[in-house]
């Protein structure tokens, strides 16, 4: 009878135990899944009343920013295939494939004409930087990077003023 008991005891410590943790790791993909809707909901570039964000599928970015680009590819450094770039007169856009979708996967601005929906601009001062972003950022070399899931918002100062901004998928 105590063997029984025990056994019984043990099969249910061992299902609570599986339950909790298929809990927690469904818990952690819908965390994640919350993160990368928020960053895209948080990090992303307007163009008139549409955004342009990282993982977005690159023909729906192209049909937001229009055919008014220079279009160069070459084999990716950093990722598997190529690098492709959307190059229009403001901005670059770089796209990679992943998971078999051709996406977004950096935005970068090339002059001071175009910012963030905050307002931020190449030319903006640091403290307009923080005033809009907060000092919740990371510092790499010249550059503050704002940080949320898989993207990045990174603003490379020089003598205290922005140098460049690019929003970089992670």
């Amino acid at each position: 009878m105590k063997k029984l008991k025990m056994t019984v005891f043990c099969i249910m410590a061992i299902v609570y135990i599986l339950c909790a943790c298929e809990k927690q790791s469904s818990s952690k993909e819908k965390e994640k899944e919350e993160k990368k809707t928020s960053a895209q909901e948080v990090y992303y570039y307007q163009y008139e009343d549409h955004r342009v964000f990282l993982g977005q599928k690159i023909e729906e970015a192209v049909m937001v920013l229009g055919d008014a680009y220079e279009y160069f590819e070459a084999p990716s450094c950093a990722a598997q295939g190529m690098d492709m770039f959307y190059y229009y007169q403001n901005l670059t856009v770089r796209a990679n494939e992943i998971e078999g979708e051709k996406v977004v996967t950096e935005i970068s601005f090339k002059n001071d004409t175009v910012a963030t929906p905050e307002g931020i601009r190449i030319s903006s001062s640091y403290a307009d930087v923080v005033g809009k972003y907060g000092s919740e950022y990371r510092r790499n070399g010249t550059a503050i990077e704002y940080i949320m899931g898989n993207v990045m918002l990174m603003f490379d100062m020089k003598d205290g003023k922005v140098a460049a901004i690019v929003y970089q998928y992670k």
